[in-house]
Parts: structure tokens; C-alpha cells; sequence
């Protein structure tokens, strides 16, 4: 079971407003019936129609359940409660109403359900499905191969590479060819020359040379070793199956730390990167998740708890993405002194290259420094060398939080900038967020 702190509550909840709105419903006195119990809390939130909205929280994995009519997952209400429980304000030991315990009871015979044996796939139409797929993207990386020569031949002077539109339409055919992330990282092309950096020149250089490469490995696929070519794949959009990866993988035991976690919208979905980091192992793990913008993620992992578990990682080369395969005991969270993140910018540097020499379509690696400092463009680490900041790294919030003291920091690194994920206090944990 989660630590229920203010700093847990802040991970649950991706959208900014819905937490101001959950804050101003907790100071509001707007809540009645509230309790909780080892298993859940529960309360009413007076709301706009007659009737107010009945509250449940699942104390086991934070999962909600609300009456209103939101389509957001945590809803303000659901933030709320989670506020006044975080601050212990919500009275113990009381029984939980039936709509919350036929809410758990329902949420119960879920999880214990044997599932329904499902129909054997049409292999046939699987592989006629797959090669349809394949045609695609070979098309679409020949199609890719030709407007980065172009792009090459005509030079990044030209005024059509600062609009969004000529970046944007070479975008949508890498999607329609089923190669979504190659369309977000040209869609991602189409802001640099805008985010105020006098080397954007060069940082859309290095990307195109990376994508070039990737089209290069991708005619070669046959030849190259066995997980670099699942890495070339994963590159273009082909991904195995978690079930594939379980049956396939070999379990790392450990425990694990979770030191960051980084949300963006794609389209109608949230992408949720978390990563871990294994004590005994010293190894590094980015467990992927996707939801739909309006739906909550299937699983919390609350940031600066460790827990003791099974992971499997998916193949590659260079190994990063993973399954968790088993949680065999509750979150803890991390000791202070127990944060093990890099000493100086160099040794972030080295691990990346590292990464590259290994897998050289690696995107960002994890970064963090034990004693961490943040400028307007830059973090710093105690020898005084310095790595810039993502662009929208809101370094004004950074400084305001670390008050000019050295932090440990956790992010990403990848290659031309970090991306700040959270910080470490002595109090906990503090994501970025849309300070």
C-alpha cells in the first residue's frame, strides 16, 4: 500500500487544473460522510446538482470511483479526498458505505476472475494483417529516406524547414504508414527553430542524421545482430506483446526504486514513462504505459517508494523497457541516503555514450545527479559543468523550490538536453509539474 502524503497525491494527477480544482474542493468544506478504513476512504462532495456525488478511493492501488459526470481519472472530487485523507482529515476506524464496498467488492471478483478462454487467433489473417503492416512501413521508410536526401540537398536554410506545415505533413505519412513515433519525432523537428536556441540549426541536423541512420538499418535488417534489430523495430513502431516479453524474458529480481516519471499527451493518449532503478543490480528500467487521455493508468507507481518485485526487460541491445512481472511486497519510501545518482555531468555523459556505442537509436537515457543545481537554461552539477535544460524545463520553479541549494535531480538525458522528471527533499519527493 502507498505512503498517503500530499507529494503521493501529486504523481496521481496529471492535469493541473483538476488539481487546483481538487485543493479548492479540500479547503472548501465540501465534503461530508467522509471515513476510511484499512481498505478505502470514502465521502460526499457537494457539487452543482441537488444530490452530492458519493467519493471512493481504493487504499490497496489508489484506483477512484466518483458519481459526477467527469471524464477525467482522478476527478477534483476524487483529488479532494485524496487531499483531506493525505492531510488527515478524514476520521478512522468507521464502516464504508455500500456503494463503496460493492464498488471494492465488484473491483475484488475482477482481479480473482479466472478469464474466459479466448478464441484461437486466425493465423492466417494474423499474417496476412502482418504482412499488409510490413508493406507499409517499408514504403513509408523509403518515403522518409527520400525527403530526408531532399531536406540534405536543399539545406536547413530554407524557409519551408521553419514552418510547422512542412514538418507536420511528412509527419502525418510516417503515421499513416503505421510508424507513429518516427511522426512524433518530426512533428517534435517542427518546433526547434522556435524554442530560442541559437544552435537549433544543429540540433535538427543531428536528429535528421538519426533518422537517416535508422532508414539505413532498417534495409539492412537481415544482417544485423539479433536485438539490435528488435531495437531498429521498436524505433519504428513494432512492439512485442507484454504476454510475448513475459514468456520470452528471463525475471530480474530486486529491489526497486522509483525515481521518476514524465507524462505527455500524444493525441487522444497519455504516454506515462516511470523509471526504476535496482539496488542490488544497479540497473536501470523504463516500465512504458499508455491511456487513454480521459482514463486513469492501470497501475500507480508512486515516485521516491521502492518495492520489492520481478521485472522482465524486453530485448535489445542496450536493455531499458520492461514488465513488472511481480510486486511481492508494499511501497516504501526511499531513504534519503539511499539515492545513488550520478556525481558529475561527465558521468552522465559517459553512460550515454555508452548507451549509444551499444544501441545507437537509443532516444534518452536515465539521468539524475546526487547534489544537483539549476541556472535559467542549465543544470549543474558540484564541479561546475552543466547540461541544458529542456526546453519548458521551467527552471524559475526549480530555482524557487531548491531555494539555491544542491538537490538530487532525476530526469533524462538525450543528447542535447534534460528533462527534468522530479526532486529529492529531505521532505520527499516533488514532481516537475505544471507549476
Amino acid at each position: 500500500m502507498p505512503t498517503w502524503n500530499e507529494t503521493f497525491v501529486q504523481t496521481l494527477v496529471t492535469d493541473s487544473g483538476t488539481m487546483r480544482d481538487g485543493e479548492k474542493l479540500a479547503r472548501s468544506g465540501a465534503y461530508s460522510g467522509t471515513g476510511c478504513d484499512a481498505r478505502s476512504a470514502w465521502g460526499l462532495a457537494k457539487g452543482s446538482g441537488k444530490s452530492p456525488y458519493q467519493v471512493s478511493i481504493d487504499l490497496n492501488d489508489a484506483a477512484t470511483k466518483c458519481s459526477c459526470p467527469s471524464r477525467k481519472f482522478p476527478c477534483k472530487h476524487a483529488v479532494g479526498l485524496m487531499l483531506l485523507l493525505a492531510r488527515d482529515n478524514v476520521p478512522t476506524g468507521a464502516t464504508p458505505p455500500t456503494w463503496t464496498s460493492t464498488w471494492l467488492d465488484g473491483r475484488e471478483r475482477k482481479r480473482e476472475s479466472t478469464p474466459a478462454p479466448t478464441k484461437a487467433p486466425d493465423a492466417a489473417a494474423q499474417a496476412k494483417r502482418e504482412a499488409a503492416r510490413l508493406a507499409k512501413v517499408t514504403d513509408g521508410v523509403g518515403e522518409l529516406r527520400l525527403f530526408l536526401e531532399d531536406l540534405v540537398r536543399q539545406g536547413l536554410s530554407h524557409p519551408a524547414v521553419k514552418s510547422y506545415g512542412f514538418w507536420d505533413r511528412i509527419a502525418a505519412r510516417m503515421v499513416d504508414s503505421q510508424m507513429q513515433p518516427i511522426g512524433r519525432r518530426l512533428r517534435a523537428l517542427g518546433g526547434a527553430p522556435f524554442q530560442k536556441k541559437a544552435n537549433w540549426a544543429g540540433l535538427v541536423a543531428d536528429e535528421v542524421g538519426r533518422l537517416y541512420a535508422l532508414t539505413e538499418a532498417y534495409q539492412r535488417l537481415d544482417t544485423l545482430p539479433e536485438l539490435l534489430a528488435y531495437d531498429v523495430r521498436a524505433a519504428l513502431g513494432f512492439n512485442l506483446k507484454q504476454e510475448d516479453v513475459l514468456a520470452l524474458g528471463t525475471s530480474v529480481a530486486d529491489r526497486w526504486q522509483v525515481l521518476g516519471v514524465q507524462i505527455e499527451q500524444v493525441e487522444q493518449l497519455q504516454e506515462r514513462r516511470m523509471w526504476l532503478y535496482g539496488e542490488q543490480t544497479g540497473q536501470y528500467a523504463l516500465i512504458l504505459d499508455f491511456a487513454h487521455r480521459s482514463r486513469p493508468f492501470d497501475a500507480v507507481y508512486p515516485p521516491a517508494h521502492w518495492f520489492s518485485g520481478e521485472i522482465v526487460y524486453y530485448p535489445s541491445a542496450y536493455p531499458q523497457r520492461a514488465v513488472v512481472k511481480s510486486i511481492d511486497s508494499g511501497y516504501t519510501p526511499i531513504p534519503y541516503s539511499s539515492l545513488n545518482l550520478s556525481g558529475t555531468v561527465e558521468d552522465i555523459l559517459n553512460g550515454y555514450a555508452d548507451a549509444l556505442a551499444v544501441n545507437p537509436f537509443v532516444q534518452y537515457v536515465p539521468a539524475g545527479l546526487q547534489d544537483g543545481w539549476v541556472t535559467r537554461s542549465d543544470l549543474i552539477d558540484n564541479v561546475g559543468k552543466q547540461l541544458p535544460l529542456a526546453h519548458g524545463a521551467q527552471p524559475q520553479w526549480l530555482n524557487a523550490v531548491m531555494g539555491g541549494s544542491r538537490l538530487p535531480i532525476f530526469g533524462e538525458w538525450d543528447g542535447s538536453a534534460f528533462l527534468v522528471a522530479g526532486l529529492f527533499t529531505a521532505e520527499g519527493w516533488l514532481p516537475l509539474g505544471d507549476a
